[in-house]
């Protein structure tokens, strides 16, 4: 898992919105209001890789 946070509307470190980001290849709805809940931001994202599933 890789965390990041963000400081948004702004151009200085530490400053404006801090929001976290948090990149995992397995995640469900339990496991991302765990990480919410731990890294007490209002704003927490969550990216994940999609599997495309192509039609013929």
């Amino acid at each position: 898992m890789s965390y990041y946070v963000i400081d948004a509307f702004t151009e200085i470190k530490f400053g404006g919105n801090p929001a976290g980001v948090v990149i995992h290849e397995n995640l469900d709805e339990v496991f991302m209001q765990k990480v919410a809940a731990e890294v007490r931001f209002s704003e927490t994202a969550f990216i994940k890789k999609l599997t495309m599933k192509i039609l013929t």
